[in-house]
């Protein structure tokens, strides 16, 4: 069973991932609700998640800002980032997110990139073919 921290500041979002998740059979480890929390409880867990779920939008500290704190502390962190804005991509690209999934989603994407992402099926180059259905964006990174 995979271990999974999330973070948004919506709580009903946040409650509803977390349902979610759970019926997927994962185990939510965590919950935050701005940036600067989830890093906090990131640098506090005995076991490091196998996947960081994060909005981008969220108070004191956004998503791509609390994502480049946490891979800084862990370079091998999974973070998959849920926005409803366009033109991150490149920018979550460059820092090492691996997936950026495009609100609305479908739960049934989401599980998907999980699986994915641990069983590193993660492909060399990204193709529109490679990308799960819905509005999912595939990054190549550095560590993957």
């Amino acid at each position: 069973m995979a271990n999974i921290l999330i973070a948004d500041d919506e709580v009903d979002i946040l409650s509803l991932l977390e349902k979610m998740l759970t019926l997927f059979g994962y185990n939510v480890i965590d919950k935050a609700h701005n940036g600067r929390e989830v890093v906090e409880i990131y640098k506090k867990l005995q076991n490091i998640p196998d996947i960081v779920l994060l909005d981008y939008i969220m108070p004191i500290l956004n998503g791509l800002d609390a994502a480049k704190e946490l891979l800084t502390f862990h370079p091998n962190c999974n973070i998959i980032m849920i926005t409803a804005h366009d033109g991150i991509e490149a920018i979550a690209s460059k820092i090492g997110i691996k997936y950026v999934l495009k609100k609305p989603f479908n739960y049934k994407d989401l599980n998907g990139v999980i699986k994915r992402i641990l069983s590193k099926k993660i492909p060399s180059i990204y193709t529109k073919s490679s990308v799960p259905k819905g509005n999912s964006v595939l990054f190549k990174t550095n560590s993957g």
